[in-house]
């Protein structure tokens, strides 16, 4: 499904923060928050936001009626997560996906947002953005910063293409389809789940931190043996951060997903730069001239 809902944010609008998944220092949340206010953004931060329950914010429930609020209430032109950790996939069956259709308010997060990002840019035409949340943003890179304010304050359709300086092609060619992904591990999670996402004509982004070489190929062979790869186009792999020897993590994904386009390098993931890539739309990527460009937004 293509999101076609148009936003274009503007200094002065105000970002709201959601907390789909786990609980936050609230230090580094207010120096992230303050990132955001020097960008040029107003930051809503709902009272109820600082909840927690072991190492959720707050229960199941509770996160899902905060982002419901920040779906409907008048003036958040954009929605940001505080953190990831763990706990979006527990919200999923609590999100009323009626209210949420075609809604025009971007929202932006990784890692284990990955659960929510391609859940609601599949089932509702959300308009989705795998980027930075505000707790990373408090130690991010100027690119992470630069690339993130670029995504929100730019129509889609004229994003610049994405060259990656360190681009390595593993498997020649190119691909053109819809833009979804994230964390590999979180992906894994939602196989054999009323939310396993349909990647047919998709082209697949793969990020991961912290999980060694035969993690990763173990959650590669329970995601082939599945059918989660079936209709994937190509692949672009992002940052595998601390999972071991780069060429061995690339060799594994290389002999599961090798018979497709596929380019390794993308600077987005568990990393200190870490690009804002809109989902859900139309890219072309080329794995031999190591670039991926956004064919269109409506």
């Amino acid at each position: 499904m293509s999101i076609s809902s148009p936003f274009t944010l503007l200094p002065g609008d105000t970002i709201g923060v959601c907390a789909l998944s786990g609980s936050f220092d609230p230090d580094i949340f207010a120096r992230g928050v303050k990132v955001l206010e020097q960008m040029g953004f107003k930051v809503h931060v709902p009272q109820e936001l600082f909840a927690s329950k072991r190492y959720l914010a707050g229960d199941d429930e509770h996160r899902a009626d905060i982002f419901h609020g920040l779906v409907s209430r008048k003036g958040i032109k954009a929605i940001m997560c505080a953190r990831g950790g763990f706990g979006a996939m527990r919200v999923l069956p609590f999100l009323d996906f009626d209210k949420l259709r075609e809604c025009s308010r971007p929202l932006v997060g990784f890692s284990d947002v990955t659960a929510a990002l391609v859940t609601l840019g599949q089932r509702v035409n959300f308009p989705v953005i795998h980027g930075p949340v505000v707790t990373s943003l408090a130690t991010a890179a100027p690119a992470t910063r630069q690339s993130l304010f670029g995504v929100l304050t730019t129509p889609w359709h004229g994003l610049f293409p994405v060259a990656l300086k360190n681009g390595i092609t593993l498997t020649p060619g190119s691909a053109q389809g819809f833009f979804y992904g994230g964390n590999l591990a979180t992906l894994c999670h939602l196989c054999g789940t009323p939310f396993q996402p349909d990647l047919a004509a998709t082209i697949l982004f793969l990020e991961e931190i912290n999980e060694p070489p035969y993690k990763v190929d173990r959650m590669l062979t329970q995601m082939a043996l599945a059918g989660f790869f079936r209709g994937v186009k190509g692949v672009v792999l992002g940052q595998f951060q601390n999972c071991g020897d780069e060429k061995i993590v690339h060799e594994i994904c290389h002999e599961h997903l090798g018979h497709l386009p596929l380019l390794a390098g993308m600077p987005s993931g568990h990393h200190a730069v870490n690009l804002s890539l809109p989902m859900g739309v139309p890219v072309l990527m080329d794995a031999d001239k190591h670039c991926l460009s956004w064919a269109g937004r409506g």
